[in-house]
């Protein structure tokens, strides 16, 4: 619809489609207190403003009317709109009030320009805050190291082994080099794909710094509550696994809790976006660690930073292939390819590459060449997953001929199915679908009547139909709706046992996060919504008028299920010419599964997947004198 107060160039781009009334209202506001009467200035206000409503940290100027506007549930045609002449736009904006020019340019305008990137200004600062934070904690080396007993340790803690069930000949222990990198400077950012033995470096990286220090004070976080419920349980699994370590240190270690970033942080009841942890009341551990890093925003990372000591440790764990936050910015892997892109100099650098080289063998140099930033190359996980492993390897690199390889051989044993769909929702070829959603449904009903709390809980991570869109036809409302009529759901989902929740809205008060999910169950005082607690130890009870925003779940968003994993996912791809429709997007929703992935679509479709990256304006990873 088109927003009354729009004119000029904002309406002819409002009337296209491209602008939300926020990014309307806000571009008229801000244009008219600022005086700003040429139609190009309020242009390039609510496009920024849509960017960063789109995920997109600035809008690049010069790019903008090239971009794929991936972040709408529609497709928006751009090419015909009337775009200002760049160096006229460019010229035009140096010439306004509202906006603060290059770095030196005077804080308190509402946006900046940096080159041909145009920020809102709290997004440029927090960019700036995250990129200068992140050189000056690769840059520095721990001082005082025992570095004979923390080499003796690394070697004890990740023995060499070489042949068919370990390293290649040569090839270097990118988890050893993680954990020299996490002993020997106060960051370290492990980036790896599934399979790559993250979780199994963060145990083995504890070992190691508890060993030597053992009195260090240790958080554990991540972005969902089901995500650190997961990291919790891994790193309790994979400190059994570490049979060289001292049994003290393990005991100790197992009885860390993870929990989510924001609750690590401290939620404000004044603010939603600053924490009770900051610069001014830091947090109090020695090591924060933090799992499932590509979910973090640009501003989360930046509270993030404030809060941990300059002198503590900080290790930054997640796979920078997923997609990234629902809110602005692509932190995670824009820090791993700044570190690619550029070059390891100053006297800081070179003393942590230095003490490095001490720590590691010569065979593990490669993997502490750009220090800070490690990225995990050998999949020690997938290789029994077959299809699987291989699928999501040819998504993550882009490679339309190695995905249509597969497809074309798959067999009836295979662990992927692709099932091509040509009619839309009266396609029988969903029959398949109908049959495995009603399978799962059955069993949860079963537990749930049952009152097996706890046996519903593990349905639920049994299967899961996972959706690019929350609305149309291949959208996550048109699904559930499909699935309460084929399991014969009663009209009450707040009642109905064997209804599969998700909480759309926060509750402090009960611990309850955005994207929670449960099963209501039969108790001895009626139906009760059947949750994991926090830290995935136990299950609560809560009675479903408690909670607003409850919603069903037999389908979700790919970015809802960001941060967990099931042993089966069927995913649902839109229509080709879908933005929302990436790489990313894809080989999120396959990585989600342990044992079995089912994809229902056109070959066009996925295949558009495959060959289209997200696209997030950001300046994090451009190289800067």
């Amino acid at each position: 619809m088109t927003s009354v107060i729009a004119t000029g160039l904002v309406q002819q781009f409002d009337e296209a489609g491209v602008f939300g009334p926020a990014d309307v209202h806000t571009a008229q506001q801000l244009a008219f207190l600022g005086g700003a009467t040429d139609p190009r200035v309020a242009l390039a206000i609510a496009l920024a403003v849509r960017a960063v409503r789109g995920g997109s940290v600035c809008i690049d100027l010069a790019t903008v009317r090239d971009a794929v506007f991936e972040s709408d549930e529609t497709q928006v045609d751009v090419a015909s709109l009337p775009w200002p002449d760049t160096a006229e736009w460019l010229e035009c904006l140096r010439s306004t009030p509202l906006v603060s020019i290059g770095h030196d340019g005077p804080a308190g305008r509402p946006l900046r320009l940096d080159g041909t990137l145009l920020y809102l200004e709290r997004y440029w600062r927090d960019e700036q805050l995250v990129r200068t934070d992140v050189a000056i904690r690769r840059s520095t080396p721990r001082a005082g190291l025992d570095l004979a007993g923390v080499t003796a340790t690394l070697r004890q803690v990740f023995p060499r082994v070489e042949g068919p069930d370990g390293l290649a000949a040569g090839e270097p222990d990118h988890q050893l080099a993680a954990a020299a990198t996490a002993v020997a400077t106060r960051l370290c950012v492990l980036q790896g794909g599934p399979g790559t033995g993250k979780t199994s470096t963060i145990a083995k990286i504890l070992v190691v710094l508890a060993t030597h220090e053992p009195d260090l004070h240790i958080g554990l976080a991540a972005p969902t509550g089901k995500a650190a419920a997961r990291m919790g349980e891994a790193v309790k699994e994979a400190l059994a696994h570490v049979g060289t370590a001292d049994p003290a240190v393990v005991e100790r270690l197992g009885r860390l809790h993870a929990t989510t970033l924001h609750s690590l942080l401290g939620w404000r009841r004044d603010s939603t976006t600053r924490f009770a942890h900051d610069r001014t009341l830091p947090l109090p551990y020695d090591v924060v660690v933090v799992d499932e890093m590509s979910m973090v925003s640009l501003s989360l990372m930046a509270r993030l930073l404030e809060a941990t000591r300059p002198d503590a440790r900080l290790v930054l764990v997640g796979d920078p292939d997923q997609l990234a936050s629902v809110e602005a910015g692509a932190v995670f892997s824009d820090i791993g390819a700044l570190a690619r892109a550029q070059e390891p100099t100053g006297l800081g650098m070179a003393a942590t590459r230095d003490l490095l080289v001490r720590l590691v063998d010569p065979v593990d140099l490669p993997a502490v060449a750009r220090p800070g930033v490690v990225e995990l190359a050998h999949n020690w996980r997938f290789a029994d997953q077959g299809r699987i492993a291989q699928l999501a390897r040819a998504v993550r690199d882009g490679d339309p001929a190695a995905v249509g390889a597969l497809l074309d051989s798959l067999g009836p044993d295979d662990n992927v199915t692709f099932t091509p769909i040509t009619r839309g929702l009266q396609d029988p070829a969903y029959g398949s679908l109908r049959e495995r959603l009603e399978t799962w449904g059955g069993e949860l009903e079963h537990r749930a009547r049952l009152g097996d709390a706890e046996g519903a809980l593990a349905v639920l991570d049994r299967h899961r139909l996972l959706c690019a869109h929350r609305r149309g036809p291949a959208g996550v409302a048109t699904w559930n709706r499909l699935a309460r009529t084929w399991l014969r759901r009663g009209a009450d989902e707040l009642t109905s046992i064997g209804e599969p929740l998700m909480a759309t809205r926060r509750d402090r008060a009960l611990q309850v996060f955005n994207g929670d999910v449960g099963a209501i169950v039969a108790t001895p005082t009626g139906p009760r919504l059947a949750l994991a607690d926090p830290h995935g130890t136990s299950v609560r009870h809560l009675s479903p008028m408690q909670l607003s925003g409850l919603v069903p779940m037999y389908a979700s968003t790919v970015h809802k299920a960001q941060g967990s994993q099931f042993e089966a996912v069927s995913v649902v791809l839109p229509e080709a010419d879908s933005p929302l429709l990436t790489r990313e997007l894809l080989y999120t929703a396959i990585t989600r599964a342990s044992r079995s992935v089912h994809l229902y679509g056109s070959r066009e479709a996925l295949m558009t997947a495959v060959t289209r990256r997200a696209n997030r304006a950001s300046g994090l990873a451009i190289v800067r004198d």
